[in-house]
């Protein structure tokens, strides 16, 4: 069967200038190079280039001779010129080539994946000169031009591998409407296959394509690697650009630049998809990529850019006011993906310097080109601007008042699990620390005062003064904590204590009950009472009454000897301690031993008793 083309095209000499080729589209490129057209009918050669997506210039027009049999190619030596769509592969100058072909011959790709799909045969088809008199229709199914033309082509416009040569028995007029209508239809073909393969819906993927569909494996073979290439892949974003279109009745071809975006990867190179006719829809039947030295790690470009983002717009946290001067954007979180057809990357920023903290988000729509992504539209989001100082003290409050209450969790979120690290723990060693000890005591209070910050790097640095009290000892000394910023926020990634003091609270207790021993064998009672609290209260005495009737007690005993031993000392209410003892009590007129119970409140520097019992 006879490969007839249609196509329309700018003639000079047989029809006007003014009409176009519907076998050649230009879709997206700002100019596209020089494409050759041969009329069988006419034998005519024709030079085309495109100046913008839907235009079409006529570059020249040349008188030549094709293959003495009419119609399509169909086996070797039928003498007849192929017709469809070719590419200039090589060339052979006027030493490697018979004398009649002239000084040059430009090899064509025939018979090409369309031509032996369709079981055309022969071998050898070229655009060569003539030592003899150009006649119509005078080779043996090549195509040939005057000497002289054949090396003004070749040195103006062929490009090896590149240049389209496509071969039609007869061009047709056609109107402006219906060409552009043909243009949208392949375009429409082009960004359907495209969907499809990026949406991962390979059951439509795979219906572009034909049953001869040559590659390095079989159809389903690479229908299955395609699939298997999508379930590792989190997303893909597929570019095309230059898109330009070379049509026949039977055979079609689509060249374009691809971007292969992923996660992963971003590859860049040219493809081409050729198409054979398979009434009524077209096939994929070759699909040749030729992927450049443009292979991009696609975390890298993404850094790069968020890079390039920052120094860019310091401006959004400089005012010009001494607040937003010198600092540095810390960026956190980031994450990238695909949204209504455009690439995205998504991240939390953070402005630090020492007098103010300024925290966004940022949702960035970007495109692809030259190596490197360019921002078409962003939603920046302010979320805190506030001091320094105002920072840090909320900090420190809220840590300091998760510890005191005993929310761990709470408490151990302000660290980091992934990077804190002292001299003698990690994250997990120094929770389980932390926890246990919480278990182990009743009660805590921690306070901080004298609180120093500063901002070193990309951190801020803490130093205070920690006083850790406990039922069993009061802790001073000085703290410093490391703060940085992390996808959840400001965590701690050092902490370093030094003490200056630590005091054991049974030692304490026990001197202050000698001493209110001592105060009441003196029967001073001023110096007897100041170890009492206002508050105190003993049966049905309360402070008052506990002098009177101490004072009335001191003036009839004689000498007053108390010995204390044995004690027990436990803690279940904060600043409060339940101390008892076995003790002997000699006076003039009276003795007697028993137990005793303090509960004494405060801190070792002004303990005070609150109740005292005794019994035998």
């Amino acid at each position: 069967m006879c490969k007839r083309i249609i196509s329309f095209v700018l003639i000079f000499g047989y029809v006007l200038w003014g009409y176009n080729l519907p076998g050649f589209y230009n879709i997206s490129s700002d100019s596209t190079d020089p494409v050759f057209v041969v009329d069988k009918s006419r034998q005519m050669f024709y030079i085309f280039t495109s100046s913008g997506p839907g235009r079409l210039k006529a570059v020249d027009s040349i008188e030549a001779s094709t293959g003495s049999s009419r119609g399509d190619k169909r086996v070797e030596g039928d003498k007849k010129t192929p017709e469809g769509v070719y590419i200039i592969v090589s060339k052979l100058t006027d030493k490697d080539l018979p004398e009649i072909y002239g000084p040059l011959a430009l090899i064509l790709d025939y018979p090409n994946h369309v031509d032996r799909a369709l079981g055309n045969g022969g071998t050898n088809i070229w655009v060569h000169g003539r030592n003899e008199e150009l006649e119509p229709r005078q080779t043996k199914g090549c195509v040939s031009l005057e000497n002289h033309r054949i090396l003004e082509v070749n040195e103006k416009f062929v490009d090896l591998g590149k240049t389209k040569v496509l071969i039609y028995d007869s061009l047709a007029r056609t109107d402006f409407s219906t060409y552009h209508s043909q243009l949208k239809n392949w375009e429409s073909v082009l960004q359907s296959w495209k969907q499809t393969w990026q949406t991962g819906d390979f059951n439509s993927y795979e219906k572009y394509y034909s049953p001869k569909f040559r590659s390095d494996q079989s159809l389903e073979s690479y229908i299955e690697r395609k699939k298997r290439i999508d379930q590792n892949t989190k997303w893909k974003k597929i570019n095309t650009e230059n898109v330009q279109v070379f049509s026949a009745d039977y055979e079609a071809r689509i060249t374009f630049e691809q971007e292969y975006i992923t996660p992963n990867f971003i590859s860049v190179g040219p493809k081409e998809l050729t198409f054979v006719k398979n009434s009524p829809d077209w096939k994929i039947i070759t699909e040749d990529y030729g992927p450049s030295d443009q292979r991009f790690d696609f975390q890298e470009t993404i850094n790069e850019f968020v890079s390039r983002w920052e120094k860019e717009n310091m401006n959004k946290f400089n005012s010009g006011n001494q607040d937003t001067l010198g600092g540095k954007v810390l960026i956190n979180d980031l994450n990238t993906g695909l949204e209504s057809e455009n690439v995205f990357a998504s991240f939390d920023l953070t402005f630090l310097n020492n007098r103010k903290i300024v925290e966004a988000s940022n949702k960035v729509f970007m495109d692809f080109d030259n190596g490197s992504w360019n921002s078409i539209e962003e939603n920046y989001k302010k979320q805190k601007d506030i001091s320094l100082k105002e920072f840090v003290d909320n900090f420190s409050e809220e840590w300091v008042r998760s510890w005191n209450q005993g929310k761990m969790d709470e408490y151990l979120e302000k660290y980091s699990r992934d990077n804190f690290s002292t001299s003698s723990d990690n994250y997990q060693s120094f929770a389980r620390r932390k926890k246990r000890l919480e278990q182990v005591y009743d009660w805590k209070d921690v306070d901080i005062d004298s609180l120093n910050y500063s901002v070193e790097d990309e951190n801020i640095q803490m130093k205070f003064n920690q006083q850790y009290n406990c039922p069993q000892f009061f802790s001073k000394g000085e703290k410093n904590l490391v703060l940085s910023r992390e996808s959840e926020g400001w965590k701690i990634v050092t902490e370093d204590f030094t003490r200056s003091s630590r005091t054991n609270i049974r030692t304490e207790l026990i001197q202050f009950v000698d001493e209110w021993q001592q105060a009441w064998e003196s029967k001073q009672i001023d110096n007897y009472m100041q170890y009492y609290a206002q508050e105190f209260n003993s049966g049905e005495f309360d402070r008052k009454g506990w002098e009177e009737d101490k004072t009335s007690k001191f003036q009839e005993a004689g000498n007053i000897e108390v010995k204390t031993y044995d004690y027990k000392i436990i803690s279940e209410k904060k600043y409060t301690w339940k101390v008892s003892f076995k003790q002997d009590y000699n006076s003039s007129g009276y003795s007697d031993s028993g137990n005793k119970l303090l509960i004494i409140t405060g801190r070792p520097e002004n303990f005070k008793i609150i109740n005292e019992k005794w019994w035998q």
